[in-house]
């Protein structure tokens, strides 16, 4: 392993569904000397990342898909460290009813909701929030 590669690079399989999967990977042993970190989804670059984050939702997938995912270091003028290249690999699930992957509760059904929604139920307003991950940030 390279001074300057991620550790533990991976896809939480608790969050891989049909349609998205968290990755995440512990700094580099020499973060110090690292700028950010770039994500490639199938070789098409789909972030950039600052050190102190480490982990990112991948979103908009197809289900029962293989995916590739690599991450590659940046150093201080913005260049890739190509010897850092780290990948993973995984499958979404097949496609599931469109409310499994809802939060359920005792009497409240569960509705489509986007991240600070506000969800009206028997004429009282909730306010909702989603969390992608509940990794550290």
């Amino acid at each position: 392993m390279e001074p300057f590669q991620v550790i533990d690079f991976h896809v939480v399989p608790s969050t891989i569904g049909a349609h998205q999967a968290t990755l995440i990977w512990e700094k580099p042993l020499h973060a110090q000397a690292i700028f950010g970190y770039q994500l490639f989804l199938d070789n098409d670059l789909i972030q950039t990342r600052p050190t102190n984050k480490t982990h990112w939702t991948l979103t908009n997938l197809s289900a029962d898909q293989t995916y590739q995912v690599t991450i590659i270091c940046l150093d201080h003028q913005g260049c890739l460290l190509t010897n850092t290249a780290v990948t993973t690999t995984f499958r979404t699930k097949k496609k599931s009813s469109s409310n499994d992957h809802l939060p359920r509760s005792s009497g409240v059904p569960a509705y489509k909701y986007r991240s600070h929604d506000d969800l009206s139920y028997k004429e009282k307003k909730y306010f909702v929030r989603c969390y992608a991950s509940t990794l550290p940030c």
